[in-house]
């Protein structure tokens, strides 16, 4: 009979050899299939596969979808709506972001508000707004029928 730590042995050598068939089958696949895989893991799990084996590592580097997803959950950040913007355009715009607020690099965006010139606008609550003729800024609903 095996004693514990023999046993615990031979059972971590076969869990290791089974690991390494697992990873050697996923290798054996096309790259745009394990990109295709990686496309349906966390960024956990991306960063995971980053260090089973240098061929996963240079997969996941390589895959912009991939970095994407780790550059976002690095940032706090949620993905938006699907735009026009394919993951390596959107990976080049977030790692712009992050580095301009590494160096509080501010950019500034003026927006043209429509209407007169003159008309003091206020932020209330979130939202832009300018008092209407009875001197409020909230729109108000029309009493009359």
């Amino acid at each position: 009979m095996l004693s514990g730590s023999v046993w615990n042995k031979s059972l971590m050598r076969h869990s290791a050899r089974r690991r390494l068939q697992t990873t050697n089958l996923l290798i054996s696949l096309s790259n745009e299939i394990i990109r295709k895989i990686l496309s349906h893991l966390d960024w956990r799990t991306l960063l995971v596969l980053k260090y089973v084996c240098n061929a996963l590592r240079s997969i996941v580097e390589e895959s912009p979808a991939a970095q994407y997803a780790i550059e976002l959950a690095v940032s706090s950040m949620k993905d938006g709506p699907p735009g026009g913007l394919t993951a390596a355009s959107r990976l080049v715009l977030l790692k712009e972001r992050n580095s301009s607020w590494e160096v509080l690099k501010w950019v500034e965006t003026r927006i043209p508000l429509s209407g007169q010139a003159d008309i003091i606008w206020e932020l209330c609550g979130g939202v832009f707004a300018h008092p209407n003729k009875s001197g409020s800024a909230i729109p108000q609903a029309d009493s009359r029928p």
